[in-house]
């Protein structure tokens, strides 16, 4: 739903990963998704260090993300994100080192 013009509050942990869609940042829950109309830098600014970028397109919450293969990882609702072959040892490093 997009609630442009409102503020929206939400605990961190309720969110799985976020989309950079055109103009518009689409946050995904567990259970439904929310498209703003904040741009996907500033978000990511406001985001705890459990998020990681691991494209220009997608942020995920590293807690929540359930496997990594084949340069991409599935996340917890069963979404796979594709990891830039270029950034794919750098993302696989932050992410081990969160769970160290």
């Amino acid at each position: 739903s997009d609630r442009k013009g409102s503020y929206i509050i939400m605990p961190m942990h309720r969110i799985m990963w976020l989309e950079s869609l055109r103009h518009h940042t689409v946050i995904h829950l567990e259970d439904h998704e929310i498209t703003v109309s904040e741009n996907f830098s500033v978000i990511e600014k406001k985001l705890d260090d459990i998020f990681l970028r691991i494209h220009r397109s997608y942020i995920v919450s590293v807690p929540i993300y359930r496997k990594d293969k084949n340069h991409s990882v599935t996340m917890a609702d069963g979404m796979e994100i594709t990891i830039p072959q270029k950034r794919y040892k750098e993302v696989r490093d932050q992410i081990l080192s969160y769970f160290d």
